[in-house]
């Protein structure tokens, strides 16, 4: 599965950066979008056992939405609209450091040398 979700990211990407039409940008958008998502959803159930119904889980993604609009328009405009990736490398450091102080056994407690 992971497989050809790799595979419809680079037909995607090719069609995107070979043809810049409509079409193919969300060509190279959704497969990308979908596997973010799914990503996230499966880390969140897991790692950290945060169902769909769960508080924690609709607070962080509320936090998360406001980051994304909290970014000033000048600094959009002038990223070229690479902003848009603040997310997600917030979300990997916020789940990286609470999967590490949930005590999950995924994360080594001691760092001794071998």
């Amino acid at each position: 599965m992971l497989a050809w979700w790799v595979e419809a990211i680079a037909i995607g990407s090719t069609l995107f950066h070979t043809f810049a039409v409509k079409l193919a940008v969300w060509a190279d958008v959704l497969p990308i979008a979908g596997f973010t998502l799914a990503f996230t959803l499966f880390n969140l159930r897991r790692f950290l056992g945060l169902g769909p119904g769960n508080r924690r889980l609709r607070r962080l993604l509320r936090r998360q939405r406001a980051v994304t609009y909290a970014v000033p328009d000048w600094l959009r405009q002038a990223s070229n609209g690479t902003t848009g990736y603040l997310p997600p490398f917030l979300a990997m450091a916020v789940f990286g450091a609470w999967t590490a102080a949930s005590g999950n056994p995924l994360w080594p407690r001691n760092h001794e040398k071998s």
